[in-house]
């Protein structure tokens, strides 16, 4: 009697692994639409759900064996360890299957991101490669060598006025975001200014927080960057805004991009898609 126990024991096992699977695979499609990758998941449902299929076949096999009528007593010792080992076959599929659900959704949420973010801090010169906004300056003399009009500088030749720049407008953004550093000393942050409308400033508007370049004399031509990022809405409360140093040394400007690309930090992974484009231009300036 014991091993057709153990066969019964084992299909109401296996029927109820099959649900779980099920569960977790419906689980995955509920997440993963909420964040507009139903497609992805559903390329990783189909298969999973064959696979956890096997829990079904194995409880049909071992009920029917259970119900059948019970052999000599000769084979029931056999039969009886054979019992135990659907408990180790159970096991050793329970563990396949949670691992293939979590390898399914690492795997849309590598998707994901990589779509909407970055799984990695990018290199400044790759960053820049997939800048699509055109920003100008007026007070950046454009030649050989892009030189800052002195105006701009907190110097004693210069008069501490942010320069004059316009960007383009991009469908969808609510405002745009300015960032100044000098790449010369560690991004070195000279302006900050955040919800910014128009797609155009006066020369010595100084909106946000502004000091100009002042590099050591003597330390030759420091490389100031001005990066316009065009957002779709207000950057994450606990992500945005407050990360920003100013007149000190800032943050990668990659960073910067990833920070304020995040629409939602409550959400695993993060929401991203609030940078909907961004543009930089770059001058030098020495004294």
């Amino acid at each position: 009697m014991k091993k057709d126990k153990l066969k019964y024991i084992a299909s109401i096992i296996s029927f109820i692994m099959y649900i779980l699977c099920v569960a977790g695979d419906i689980r995955l499609l509920v997440r993963w639409n909420s964040y507009g990758e139903i497609q992805s998941a559903l390329a990783l449902f189909v298969p999973l759900m064959l696979f956890h299929m096997v829990f079904v076949i194995l409880g049909i096999v071992w009920i029917r064996q259970w119900k059948r009528m019970q052999e000599s007593s000769a084979e029931a010792e056999g039969r009886t360890k054979k019992g135990v080992g659907r408990f180790v076959l159970l096991g050793i599929l329970g563990i396949v299957a949670v691992y293939s659900l979590m390898t399914a959704d690492t795997m849309v949420s590598y998707i994901y991101q990589s779509r909407n973010g970055h799984y990695e801090e990018m290199e400044r010169e790759n960053f820049k490669t997939e800048a699509t906004m055109l920003v100008t300056s007026e007070d950046l003399a454009v030649g050989s060598e892009n030189r800052w009009d002195e105006t701009i500088t907190n110097t004693d030749q210069g008069q501490n006025l942010s320069p004059q720049i316009t960007f383009e407008s991009v469908p969808g953004a609510s405002y745009y975001v300015i960032y100044m550093v000098d790449e010369s000393a560690n991004n070195w942050v000279h302006w900050y200014a955040s919800g910014i409308t128009q797609t155009s400033l006066d020369h010595g508007a100084n909106v946000g927080d502004y000091i100009g370049p002042y590099p050591p004399e003597g330390s030759g031509d420091h490389i100031y960057t001005i990066y316009v990022f065009a957002l779709a809405g207000d950057p994450d409360p606990h992500t945005g805004s407050g990360l920003i140093p100013f007149d000190e040394p800032g943050v990668d400007p990659a960073k910067l991009h990833d920070t304020l690309n995040i629409k939602d930090s409550g959400r695993k992974p993060y929401l991203y898609g609030n940078v909907l484009a961004f543009g930089y231009l770059t001058g030098v300036y020495s004294r």
